[in-house]
């Protein structure tokens, strides 16, 4: 095991984590950040108007939410093709390999997962995948699990998701990744993949596959169709099929005496230590245990949809309480808020902005069986003489994309 690389890893979140949550300079950055992506996103309401009509908010997640990846990975695309994008992430790539002293490939791995969605940033690195040691392998593939990605952030900003949290999560995870994977996997060959970037130009590479920044646009929004079809039929599916599982859970749950017998108790049970350990208050531990259920069996998109719930009846919750200068009458029914004079429940009730802010560090990752499924899928086709080994540890890096997660959580939870 190389600890230096461990060390730094964690000491690279601890200041990654202090720079943009306790330093004046950095939370000052991260809101002008989020301000400048929210005049962008916004910009995707016209499109929508132009196909869907004024009335488009009617049906927000399919006509105004998903659509906003379009633009994005167009936007993302016209950067690839200038060469910008590369020359981001090769500096800062080339920057955590100096410090952490692993090799450029695996760096740029963990970098370009930054601002691409996993699978991208892992298409985009193909032609070094090859020659890669199995360490480095299991490293990049973790970086799938262990990431957001640019275009599902525009996503998880239109749903209500705080840009404030997600783009520091963003941050600070990609020293995590190291560190879990590393440990998990050492490395034995510490110089594997250090030449492989001289040899290959990935600029030029990303640059021939369009005829200029038109082809380069209309490529980049096209290609997301896919993403948002898949996007909208996994909400569709596992929303239908959890809603399905809940009532016969609750059918037979009524019959041996357990009350609200659901996906979402069984979670709430069995993550609770989880959540307990990344700082979460005992009230709260049972919803961001739900979550980190949702995250983990479905996808974070699921989870966010969830959160974003617990946020509306928080919001409810507050507005019923200053309406009624908070002499309203409440009840509790199992987990649910009940408001009194409205007669309006509050399914799963809701969690503390303390709570909201570290469970959302902690879902900014694929780390799900599905996305397993999908990430494996694609592996073996880009390293076909390695599918027997990427079968036996894909498990191995959805718990090192989970761990990873988690501990982008705790850091968190140290500086709220």
């Amino acid at each position: 095991i190389n600890w230096h690389t461990i060390y730094w890893s964690f000491e690279m979140q601890f200041l990654a984590a202090l720079f943009v949550l306790k330093w004046e300079f950095g939370k000052d950055a991260i809101m002008w950040t989020q301000a400048r992506l929210d005049e962008f996103f916004a910009n995707s309401a016209e499109g929508s108007k132009l196909l869907f009509g004024e009335s488009y908010r009617d049906h927000y997640m399919i006509f105004g939410a998903l659509p906003i990846v379009f633009l994005t990975n167009a936007t993302l695309t016209i950067l690839y093709y200038l060469g910008a994008m590369q020359f981001l992430v090769k500096v800062i790539g080339t920057f955590l390999s100096f410090v952490l002293d692993t090799s450029p490939i695996e760096s740029m791995s963990v970098a370009a997962g930054i601002f691409l969605e996993g699978i991208t940033a892992i298409l985009t690195l193909r032609p070094y995948l090859p020659y890669v040691s199995k360490s480095q392998l299991f490293l990049i593939i973790t970086s799938v699990f262990a990431s957001l990605g640019g275009a599902y952030l525009a996503i998880l900003s239109s749903l209500g998701v705080s840009l404030e949290y997600l783009i520091p999560a963003m941050l600070v995870s990609a020293p995590a990744t190291f560190a879990v994977c590393k440990l998990m996997v050492p490395e034995t060959h510490y110089k594997a993949g250090h030449k492989i970037m001289d040899n290959l130009d990935l600029a030029e590479d990303e640059k021939s596959k369009y005829a200029n920044v038109l082809d380069a646009a209309q490529t980049g929004a096209t290609s997301m169709l896919s993403l948002v079809g898949n996007v909208a039929t996994v909400a569709f599916a596992f929303f239908s099929y959890i809603a399905w599982i809940n009532k016969t859970l609750t059918w037979f749950g009524d019959r041996v005496g357990i009350d609200h017998f659901s996906i979402e108790l069984i979670s709430s049970y069995i993550l609770y230590p989880v959540a307990l350990m990344m700082g979460i208050e005992p009230d709260d531990c049972r919803n961001v245990a739900m979550l980190l259920g949702y995250r983990i069996g479905v996808n974070n998109i699921i989870a966010f949809f969830k959160l974003t719930d617990l946020k509306i009846n928080k919001a409810k919750y507050t507005h019923y309480m200053l309406v009624t200068n908070g002499t309203g009458p409440v009840f509790n029914d199992g987990d649910d808020i009940v408001l009194g004079l409205w007669n309006d429940t509050l399914k799963s009730g809701f969690i503390t902005d303390r709570s909201e802010a570290i469970v959302t560090y902690c879902l900014c990752g694929f780390s799900s069986f599905l996305s397993v499924a999908i990430t494996i899928g694609i592996m073996f086709t880009l390293v076909p003489n390695r599918k027997a080994w990427i079968s036996k540890v894909s498990v191995a890096c959805l718990i090192a994309g989970n761990i990873a997660n988690c501990m982008t959580g705790c850091f968190a939870s140290i500086f709220y």
